[in-house]
Order: C-alpha cells, then sequence, then structure tokens
C-alpha cells in the first residue's frame, strides 16, 4: 500500500477563457511544473485526468497514466471519478489540480510526512486559515464517496 498521485487536467477553463494548463511559467507549461513534482515525488503509480490529447501525451512523458473524463463537462467530481478509476484500490490517493504551478516536491513531501503520521485521515493542506489542495483521501473513504470507482 502507498499513495496514488491523481493530477486532475480536464477542465474547460470557461472563466479564464482559455487553457490556462498550457501558459508558460518560466519557459514551460503551468501544468508541466506540477507534474515534473509529482514525477520526482515517490508515489506508487500517477495518473493524469485529461480530454486533451496534448495534454495526456505530456503526462506519458513523466510516466503518468493517462486517463479520460468524459463527463468533465459535469465538474470536477467527474473528473475525480475519472481518476478513482484508475488507481489501485490498495493505495490511498492524492489528489492535486492541474493549475498549481508552485506545488513542488518539498511540500508534496511535507504532506505525504504528514500522511504516514496521521494514517488513515484525510490529509488537508492549510494557508493562511484557508484549505487547500493537493488533499490526500484514505483508501477507505472509496466505501464511502458518492464517486467510488465502478468494477
Amino acid at each position: 500500500m502507498g499513495i496514488g498521485a491523481v493530477i486532475l487536467a480536464a477542465g474547460a477553463s470557461k472563466r479564464f477563457g482559455g487553457d490556462k494548463l498550457k501558459l508558460g511559467l518560466n519557459g514551460i507549461s503551468i501544468l508541466e511544473h506540477l507534474i515534473r513534482a509529482v514525477s520526482v515525488s515517490g508515489f506508487e503509480e500517477a495518473v493524469l485526468v485529461s480530454n486533451d490529447e496534448e495534454l495526456l501525451k505530456l503526462g506519458r512523458k513523466y510516466g503518468f497514466s493517462g486517463v479520460n473524463s468524459p463527463e468533465a463537462h459535469l465538474g470536477q467530481g467527474a473528473s475525480v471519478k475519472a481518476g478513482l478509476s484508475a488507481i489501485n484500490q490498495a493505495n490511498d490517493m492524492m489528489f492535486f489540480v492541474g493549475d498549481q504551478p508552485l506545488i513542488d516536491a518539498q511540500i508534496i513531501s511535507a504532506l505525504k510526512t504528514c500522511h504516514a503520521g496521521q494514517a488513515g485521515s484525510i490529509i488537508i493542506p492549510m494557508f493562511n486559515g484557508q484549505s487547500g489542495s493537493p488533499v490526500i483521501f484514505p483508501r477507505r473513504c472509496r466505501t464511502s464517496s458518492p464517486y467510488t470507482a465502478a468494477q
């Protein structure tokens, strides 16, 4: 048992007016910053949820499995469900949103350390009193979630 990483990157960026995940920051895309951090952070497995073949190809470059989210238009929950379907059921799950290029391996490591000391708990990072992401869910949450993966 370990932790599987799921990056949610299937949103339409409607409010933004374009695909923000492909925008450059210091010479690489916003999404690639996050993918790089996740890829070096020692996850049992890593999944990228997107409907964009270019983004899925980027994920594969770093060893991610690609998963389509055919119901992404219904909201983030549909992409969570798609990601859950691809993660080994023995693993806990760490969910990332693709538009957080400043999440780095050090932040991921701190969350994983907290998780190790609080086995079975949901780990939610806090910053200035606000909860955020990435969030770690123990595998037991699969059975109590409305987004339980289909078998």
